[in-house]
């Protein structure tokens, strides 16, 4: 039996959104940043918290207090000094600490996307 599908469309804020066409969610004070693959950049009046709560639990991650990311947006992960380093389809790259990382990030679908992806 097949996983159930997720609702194509959420709203975050004022801003409806095709789920699968959000590369990531940046926090900016009472506002997030929502960068898509369809329609570029999206400002919503919404707390990331309430965002990440709107959204299919096993879509993303919230990668840091300031940023979530889709799964299937990921391109790269690097390690850093202290964490890593997550590239996304968009081109751009965030930071993940360590710790928020390990305990955030479902490692079967980041190797889903990552197959030769370490950890160590």
């Amino acid at each position: 039996m097949s996983a159930p599908a997720h609702p194509r469309l959420v709203k975050l804020g004022a801003e409806t959104l095709d789920v699968l066409s959000i590369v990531k969610i940046e926090a900016q004070q009472n506002y997030v940043l929502i960068t898509t693959t369809d329609a570029g950049n999206r400002i919503a009046r919404i707390s990331l918290s309430s965002a990440i709560d709107a959204l299919p639990k096993d879509l993303g991650a919230r990668i840091h207090r300031s940023y979530w990311i889709a799964y299937g947006q990921i391109t790269k992960v690097d390690k850093a000094a202290n964490g890593y380093r997550i590239s996304l389809s968009d081109g751009s790259t965030l930071p993940a600490p360590r710790s928020r990382f390990l305990a955030e990030i479902d490692m079967s679908k980041l190797t889903k996307n990552l197959p030769d992806f370490d950890i160590e």
